[in-house]
């Protein structure tokens, strides 16, 4: 496959490309990665890369595999997706990108998959790699792919970036550095799926006062999704996304999946958005008596009144439901696609 993808690519004129997918969701064997080097380096003037791999990969197999894709050669590069990366070398692509064309980048999503597995492969490398005497850190994407040091304060990074999501990716203990590396302040978009530390993220961007301009905003937080010893279904959720809602105004999107919270609080915030709110989206997760969650019926739920529904603006309302409480009632004017 790969020799027939070899003689492809070299009939590619340079430069042409502006734009690269490899979305097969496959490992990333020396073969492989070595085939995309080549494509990257007769493709000067890429501008947008998205990567799809296997986040399952085998740990034990992430040593047989040291080939790195050179990002770094990449000048001209200004949107990156990844998901799926958990090779130490995945990391240390994104890391050369970064420390030569941050600066740069206007999109960045990155989805490690599982933050605990990610975190054992790379640590895995590191203490093979690294001086006996090495300290591991705290957190190795925000130290070590990014380059941020423990000290709490606020670092300028990627002073480009409009749109950011990061699935799976620990802001802990960094919340404080991570809010101006990351420069949430100018974010027009901001999704967190599942990632640990974000209501403490959340919390120190309304602590730190600085003015958002956020048009699209996605909570997703399943406690079922990470591997922790802290609960943060327990986080004072409720308050920390009320305060964050409140926190600025001029939101287009809004697509909120959290476990168990005050839903009537959280319409109240929304409010704060009526004039601007074009499409939302609320998934409420259920605890069970056993500690699982479950999808919650927030149409048929006393607590989820979103007044803001009955605006004219709104153009699409996501709310989760039982089928059953759908087939006994009727709302002609409301859409509920999102089951």
């Amino acid at each position: 496959m790969t020799h027939n993808m070899y003689r492809m690519v070299s009939g590619i004129p340079q430069g042409q490309l502006q734009s690269f997918q490899w979305d097969l969701k496959t490992c990333f064997s020396d073969e492989v990665v070595l085939l995309i080097n080549r494509i990257l380096e007769t493709q000067e003037n890429l501008t947008t890369i998205s990567l799809l791999t296997d986040g399952d990969c085998i740990v034990t197999r992430i040593k047989y595999a040291p080939c790195a894709i050179n990002l770094a050669q990449l000048s001209k590069l200004q949107h990156l997706s990844w998901r799926g990366l958990k090779r130490y070398v995945d990391f240390e692509s994104v890391r050369q990108f970064i420390a030569a064309h941050g600066a740069q980048l206007k999109t960045l999503h990155l989805d490690l998959i599982g933050w605990d597995t990610a975190r054992l492969a790379w640590r895995q490398v590191f203490r093979r790699t690294a001086d006996k005497h090495a300290i591991l850190p705290q957190n190795f994407f925000a130290q070590c792919v990014l380059g941020l040091p423990l000290e709490e304060k606020s670092y300028t990074l990627l002073t480009a970036l409009q749109r950011l999501t990061l699935s799976q990716v620990s802001f802990s203990p960094m919340e404080v550095q991570l809010t101006g590396a990351l420069n949430v302040g100018q974010l027009q978009a901001l999704q967190l799926i599942n990632c640990p530390g974000t209501f403490r993220f959340l919390r120190q961007i309304v602590h730190s006062g600085m003015p958002l301009k956020l048009k699209l905003l996605e909570l997703t937080f399943n406690p079922e999704k990470l591997n922790q010893i802290t609960d943060e279904s327990q986080d004072n959720i409720t308050e920390t996304v009320k305060a964050f809602l409140e926190a600025f105004s001029g939101l287009i999107d809004l697509y909120l999946m959290l476990p168990t919270v005050s839903w009537d609080g959280m319409c109240q915030s929304m409010l704060h958005h009526k004039s601007t709110l074009r499409r939302l989206i609320t998934h409420g997760l259920w605890r069970t008596e056993v500690g699982f969650q479950q999808d919650g019926d927030l149409f048929g739920s006393p607590e989820f009144r979103p007044r803001i529904s009955h605006d004219p603006g709104l153009e699409f309302l996501g709310i989760s439901a039982s089928i059953s409480e759908m087939c006994t009632i009727t709302v002609p004017t409301i859409l509920f696609p999102h089951f």
